[in-house]
């Protein structure tokens, strides 16, 4: 099989490289290795997105999209104690994607006029309320913290309709920073805490600094890059997926750099240091290990059959047009951000479920 493959490849690799005591601290030292690749990301990937956001915001839906929404997917439906009910979290979840995704090609790519198309983002407003129903379903609780998420779920549905467009730029900056919550749960130890304290201020003061262009003077040494010529696209045609007015160059070039920036940390966010924490030995587990997990909390048909559908799914988005291509990731990335919010209240650690 691929993962016996790929263990031996790294059994190999690692026979090499844990003869060097810096990688070998890394590798038996959870917090340490979590610390070291977070400081790494966030190097970077602001040094790319300072100078080529746009390469950044190419190539990270493509790499990480997919493995990202997966993860975040098995995470946030951790709550459940039994493994069976995990399972339908999971697959009810997933419906919910599949559900957005057919929505947008019909619309987005067929132009089907349904009729709630006219109203933007109302259909994964729908499907926000869906999916936090089935969560207090699958859970089988109520209480005062639900009472309000469900306000602030109603605010955000209605600001939805009465502004769309700027509901969908909160949404798809702003949910890049979610799993810094999803991370904090996940923390079991002092140690683990202390670095996502670290991480987290670093990662909020650099945002902050691209925000009010305090890294402008490096631009005096290396012109950044405002547009891919051979795909036709540059910065303003990512303003104007926000729906707005890209008049204000320097302003508007801030945001998209922060927007690739914090995208980019919240793929290594989810990909990388949640599940990190959420093993239970202090060691990167194996493929083959990683695998049975996958399947323990899909199951194992499950996890093929949604393999199998990304995998389609990812191969029809690529034959799109690719501006068209980009308004899809863009409508997926808005409700990613409304799953990602309707799962908050229900996040908390589930360390010892993981472990079996």
């Amino acid at each position: 099989m691929i993962t016996e493959r790929l263990d031996l490849l790294r059994s190999k690799i690692l026979k090499e490289t844990l003869k060097v005591s810096f990688f070998r601290s890394l590798f038996l030292d959870r917090a340490n290795r979590i610390l070291f690749l977070s400081l790494l990301a966030l190097a970077f990937y602001l040094t790319t997105s300072l100078f080529f956001p746009l390469c950044v915001l190419l190539m990270g839906p493509i790499i990480w999209g997919v493995p990202h929404i997966i993860s975040s997917l098995r995470y946030n439906t951790q709550f459940n104690t039994k493994t069976s009910e995990r399972k339908k979290a999971v697959i009810f979840q997933s419906m919910i994607w599949l559900a957005v995704f057919s929505y947008r090609i019909a619309v987005d790519i067929y132009n089907q006029n349904l009729f709630i198309s006219s109203y933007p983002l109302i259909f994964e407003s729908i499907c926000l309320v869906l999916s936090f129903a089935g969560q207090i379903y699958f859970v089988r609780q109520f209480n005062w913290k639900l009472i309000l998420f469900s306000g602030l779920f109603s605010f955000l549905i209605y600001s939805t309709y009465v502004f769309p467009i700027q509901t969908a730029l909160v949404l798809l900056i702003g949910h890049n920073y979610i799993p810094l919550y999803a991370w904090f749960k996940s923390c079991q130890q002092s140690k683990d805490f202390q670095i996502f304290s670290t991480v987290t201020s670093i990662y909020i003061l650099l945002s902050i600094a691209i925000y009010f262009g305090l890294f402008d003077s490096l631009y005096s040494i290396y012109s950044p890059q405002g547009q891919i010529q051979f795909l036709n696209w540059n910065y303003a045609d990512v303003v104007k997926s926000f729906g707005a007015n890209p008049s204000d160059y320097q302003f508007w070039f801030h945001i998209v750099s922060l927007y690739a920036f914090s995208q980019a940390m919240h793929y290594f966010f989810w990909v990388k240091a949640i599940p990190e924490n959420y093993q239970p030995q202090q060691h990167p587990p194996s493929f083959k290990c990683s695998q049975n997990r996958l399947a323990n909390d899909f199951g194992s048909t499950s996890i093929y059959a949604l393999a199998a559908l990304v995998f389609l799914g990812l191969v029809y988005w690529l034959f799109f047009e690719f501006q068209t291509a980009r308004l899809v990731y863009f409508s997926i990335a808005s409700y990613h951000g409304f799953m990602e919010i309707s799962a908050l209240p229900f996040l908390k650690s589930n360390r010892k479920e993981l472990s079996k």
